[in-house]
C-alpha cells in the first residue's frame, strides 16, 4: 500500500505544473526493491539509496554527496 501511494505521488508531482515538479528527490529506504520498483521509482527521482542494517554514516555519507552535487 505504502509503496503504491509513493509511486503515485511522484507521478503526479513529477507531471504537474507545481514549482517543485522538478526538484530532485532522493528516496532513502530499507524495503527490498525489486528490479521493477526501483526502475519505477529511478524514472522520477534523482537517486534511490537502500540503507541496510546499521550503516548509517554510509547512508548519510550517500546522501550528502548527493545534496552537494
Amino acid at each position: 500500500m505504502v509503496r503504491l501511494i509513493v509511486f503515485e505521488f511522484l507521478e503526479q508531482l513529477r507531471s504537474s505544473d507545481h514549482p517543485s515538479a522538478k526538484s530532485p528527490i532522493v528516496i532513502v529506504t530499507a524495503m527490498e526493491l525489486n528490479t521493477e520498483d526501483r526502475q519505477r521509482l529511478q524514472s522520477n527521482v534523482h537517486d534511490v539509496v537502500q540503507k541496510s542494517g546499521d550503516d548509517v554514516e554510509g547512508v548519510l555519507e550517500k546522501i550528502l554527496s548527493l545534496v552537494q552535487n
